[in-house]
């Protein structure tokens, strides 16, 4: 986990020099609910620099992302950045 976020980092400035699709699969893994009963630190943090990358992207990329489980166990945030659920 301690260097998932730089990893993401590695996935958005790549999205600025390739454009194209990216699909972000098994989300609820990263996106689960800040507030979830099973939330440790590492994953807010995670979950806070991916909400960032998203918000500073400028690419010309379109970001997917699937999930299994419940809409509403992803956290608020996300759905105010993706057009669509």
């Amino acid at each position: 986990m301690g260097e998932t976020a730089a990893k993401l980092h590695l996935v958005f400035q790549a999205m600025e020099k390739a454009p194209g699709v990216y699909l972000f699969d098994e989300f609820d893994a990263l996106g689960a609910h800040r507030g979830a009963d099973n939330d440790v630190g590492e994953a807010r943090r995670i979950l806070n620099s991916f909400l960032i990358f998203l918000e500073q992207d400028t690419s010309r990329s379109i970001i997917i992302r699937r999930h299994q489980r419940s809409a509403q166990m992803l956290d608020r945030a996300f759905f105010r950045r993706f057009s669509t659920t």
